[in-house]
């Protein structure tokens, strides 16, 4: 199976805590500076390659950088 190239809705529940779009917006610009594009539909757009970079799990050549991960952020 194929990874989906922007985060899916379950992603960001489970990675921002949030169930609405507004807040998980917020949570993404404040842990990891990405400001996040709206769909038509309302959900959030955010590209996988960007997170996983500004996490520190995936490093700008592509490939996941093991020891870097950055959780710090997900204790707020």
């Amino acid at each position: 199976m194929r990874e989906h190239i922007t985060l899916t809705q379950d992603e960001l529940l489970e990675i921002t805590g949030y169930t609405q779009a507004a807040a998980q917006a917020r949570w993404f610009l404040e842990a990891y500076q990405i400001h996040a594009k709206y769909k038509a539909g309302g959900g959030l757009s955010i590209p996988r390659a960007l997170y996983l970079q500004q996490a520190g799990i995936q490093n700008s050549t592509g490939s996941i950088d093991t020891g870097t991960l950055n959780l710090e952020a997900l204790n707020d």
